[in-house]
């Protein structure tokens, strides 16, 4: 089956009622792990119940590089058919420190992904994996924390998960020491017998914690912008939203809403409690069609009842600065993308109505900008609001999808390929007549 994919050619595109399948939060267990020591370069360090990552800065450099390897963690299984890159939320190796670096001791660790090559625990030796049968590795980032205290710590992995949820084999982490002064670690293994402070796989051993989210996009249909300087006149019904200011009595604001937005994430996501969704964040998003200078603007929650059919500037509901947020859209044409996470969260979780979004530019932009409404011709520039919440990725095609009806060949997107379906179908009903 397919991942779900959003087109833009149509803003909503896909409404999903299946509920969440398996934990949003992941641990695999790593099965494989050992070091390599640059002086004794033939000694298997597989079975140790703990792993050494060290650095000796002498007249010659004593070293010990420490890999992992968690082999459950496989993309490519079924169970991950719909997971990419970009579904990963977090991801964590997860070590038990029982030696932690001393203050004195300050050194760049790098995470390395682990590229060409393979490797076992129960073979690999500093020779055979660096000069017999050598792996190659990415560095992707440093563990920031270096290892200073004892007890669980996690160092963040996230570029090395994503990569392989694109498409990337699996073939585990390396960490190595480099510039600094003397350094000495120790970390439960595998092989660990100690089964006080476990983790939630039930040993000290190391595992590697993923999360994931998943994404959804709900079309803005109620917009209009209101004018100062015309108090009395509506904009409810065109296709472009105007933002200006030039003084105190001269300007204009849009106001924005997607009325049905809680009750389409519940649909979407199949719960029927609002308040169970977790809002990891959430963005509007408008087109910019036409600037005169960069832009700052604040973005208020609006508190009454509108209808975008008669809303003026006269008869604007009230709104309030209640998130202190602020955005700004420099003078290039294209999507500004405006954090509004705390007022999605507070809409679902039931604290705030949602009566939508009051966007007034400050005073010292001056500035002249215009947007795209929600009647704007081509769909694929109005605007809407993504909503990224914590659970897992869902296929196209698994029981309980809701096809768009120009999804006529049912792949969960709206493009080109469904026009070409419908030409058959058109094509294949005249010739029968």
């Amino acid at each position: 089956m397919k991942k779900t994919t959003f087109s833009f050619v149509v803003i909503l595109l896909l409404i999903v009622n299946v509920g969440v399948l398996g934990a949003v939060k992941k641990y695999f267990a790593v099965d494989q792990d050992t070091y390599i020591d640059y002086t004794n370069t033939t000694t298997i360090y597989g079975g140790d119940p703990q792993i050494l990552l060290s650095q000796e800065l002498s007249t010659s450099i004593h070293r010990n590089d420490a890999l992992f390897k968690a082999t459950s963690l496989n993309p490519a299984l079924p169970e991950y058919q719909c997971y990419r890159g970009k579904d990963v939320f977090r991801a964590k190796l997860w070590v038990y420190q029982n030696v932690a670096a001393d203050s004195s001791q300050s050194v760049d660790i790098y995470l390395g992904r682990i590229t060409e090559g393979s490797w076992d625990e129960s073979t690999a030796t500093q020779y055979s994996v660096r000069v017999g049968s050598p792996i190659t590795w990415m560095d992707f980032g440093k563990w920031e924390g270096s290892g200073k205290s004892t007890g669980w710590t996690a160092i963040d992995i996230i570029d090395a998960v994503r990569t392989w949820f694109d498409g990337a084999q699996n073939k585990g982490l390396i960490l190595t020491c480099g510039t600094g002064t003397n350094y000495l670690s120790t970390f439960d293994s595998s092989e660990t017998i100690n089964l006080d402070q476990v983790s939630p796989l039930g040993t000290r051993a190391p595992f590697i914690e993923v999360e994931f989210h998943n994404q959804y996009t709900i079309a803005v249909d109620q917009d209009s912008y209101i004018d100062l300087a015309d108090p009395m006149s509506n904009a409810g019904s065109l296709q472009e939203l105007y933002m200006y200011y030039s003084n105190e009595m001269n300007y204009l604001c849009i106001l924005m809403q997607a009325t049905d937005l809680v009750n389409s994430l519940k649909t979407q996501m199949g719960v029927a409690d609002a308040t169970t969704i977790e809002v990891v964040s959430a963005e509007l998003r408008m087109y910019h069609k036409q600037w005169y200078k960069d832009m700052g603007a604040e973005v208020y929650v609006v508190k009454q009842p509108w209808d975008e059919a008669t809303v003026t500037f006269a008869t604007q509901p009230l709104a309030e600065d209640d998130y202190d947020i602020n955005f700004s859209k420099d003078a290039t044409r294209g999507w500004a993308h405006i954090n509004v996470s705390p007022i999605v969260h507070a809409w679902v979780k039931g604290t705030t109505p949602n009566y939508g979004v009051y966007i007034k530019p400050h005073p010292d932009s001056r500035l002249n900008q215009r947007y795209y409404s929600s009647e704007y011709t081509d769909t694929s520039m109005r605007p809407f609001f993504v909503v990224t919440v914590r659970e897992n990725p869902k296929c196209c095609g698994q029981e309980g999808t809701v096809y768009m009806a120009a999804d006529s060949n049912k792949d969960c997107a709206v493009d080109i390929y469904d026009f070409k379906t419908l030409a058959e179908q058109w094509l294949n009903s005249t010739a029968n007549q």
